[in-house]
């Protein structure tokens, strides 16, 4: 059935519902419902964490009986197996509801499925109603399906003159208290944070929340293959509420794990090379089967740029401050050891600039390759 013209509004108040899960329900995808009957909303959820019930489960309880005959909108196709909890195709079935608009298809072979279904019982289905601003919503759940990985966002931030630190070291804080509030709510939306060894020793991050009222500290990630730069002193050993996992290369001596003991450190062996090199891929495939599918990746130079050669940094947000460090010995926003010519540089697309405060932001994707294929459609 095509849509109606005033699906979209209904559809955005779903979309709505489901960002309040974001950042809080993975594996399973922010889902966001609304049931809506001669004009009028009888109930509304989302989906709150995995394990709890689906977001259209919340929006018919609300609605109660009253539900009998109402259009259900919901920002992801209703699934049709059981799980964790049964399949929402039978409570809407239940309910008696005689249409179901829909946004997002769902990719989740074991789980799709539920519009046809409905279809097949007699309801009424509408699908992909706002299907682009639903995919953007569901992008570290795409990107976990299609490409068994997490989504990765990078975020870097310098001068203007495209430096990160000056020349010992220091770079808190570059960017102004909006972008730090900002890049708060970015954590919140995350399942964990990453940053490399040496950001760790030169900042001495914690990596939390504190800026957003009620946000959740991600999980915070720490690549330091050869425990260079981890000490028990560090506030992100003592600060937050969530997990710290170390990466570390699986040729590290366990005696070298000694001078954290007592820290909440749960240390994570990976593969490493000779020099004791974690490749990313490996870590994000690791941190996969932790279900962790949304990281924002915080460097430092180093670590961004080997994610960036990787192919698997699906979307950059690199912030400048209106300063300049005009000094030669200063630390980059990316630094790689890889030769690189001018006609050969990483593209981007998609971008959009803003202003933050005082601050330039700008966003876009790296350029689809056959190694990096693209996870929104543009």
């Amino acid at each position: 059935m095509a849509p109606l013209p005033h699906d979209e509004l209904w559809m955005k108040r779903a979309l709505k519902l489901a960002a309040r899960g974001v950042g809080r329900t993975a594996p399973n995808p922010p889902v966001g419902a609304v049931v809506v009957k001669d004009g009028r909303l009888l109930g509304e959820g989302f989906h709150p964490k995995a394990g709890a019930p689906h977001a259209e489960v919340f929006a018919l309880a609300a609605a109660g009986p009253a539900a009998r005959g109402a259009t259900l909108y919901v920002t992801l196709e209703p699934c049709a197996h059981t799980g964790r909890t049964p399949p929402c195709t039978l409570a809407i079935l239940q309910a008696g509801l005689s249409r179901v608009v829909y946004c997002v298809p769902d990719p989740n072979p074991v789980a799709a499925g539920g519009a046809a279904v409905l279809a097949a019982a007699g309801v009424e289905v509408t699908g992909g109603v706002l299907e682009p601003q639903g995919r953007e919503l569901l992008a570290p759940f795409l990107c976990a399906i299609r490409l068994r990985r997490p989504w990765v966002e990078l975020k870097m931030a310098g001068t203007l003159d495209g430096r990160a630190a000056d020349r010992f070291g220091a770079s808190r804080y570059i960017t102004s208290e909006a972008s730090l509030r900002r890049v708060h709510r970015m954590r919140d939306r995350a399942d964990a944070v990453l940053v490399g060894g040496r950001t760790l020793a030169l900042d001495d991050p914690q990596l939390t929340c504190r800026r957003v009222p009620g946000g959740r500290d991600p999980v915070r990630v720490i690549v330091d293959p050869m425990l260079h730069h981890a000490r028990p002193e560090q506030r992100i050993f003592s600060t937050g509420t969530s997990r710290v996992i170390l990466c570390v290369s699986d040729r590290l001596p366990l005696k070298a794990r000694e001078r954290l003991d007592g820290t909440p450190a749960v240390f994570l062996p990976l593969p490493g090379d000779a020099a004791g090199r974690i490749r990313p891929r490996d870590l994000l495939a690791a941190l996969f089967g932790l279900e962790l599918h949304h990281v924002l990746l915080e460097g430092g130079p180093g670590t961004a740029a080997a994610f960036l050669e990787d192919g698997v940094v699906d979307r950059v947000h690199f912030v400048y401050a209106p300063r300049l460090m005009l000094d030669r010995e200063s630390l980059p926003v990316l630094a790689s050891d890889r030769p690189r010519r001018m006609d050969e540089p990483f593209a981007l697309s998609n971008l959009r600039v803003r202003h933050v405060g005082p601050d330039l932001w700008i966003e876009g994707e790296p350029m689809p390759t056959e190694d990096h294929p693209p996870v929104l459609e543009r």
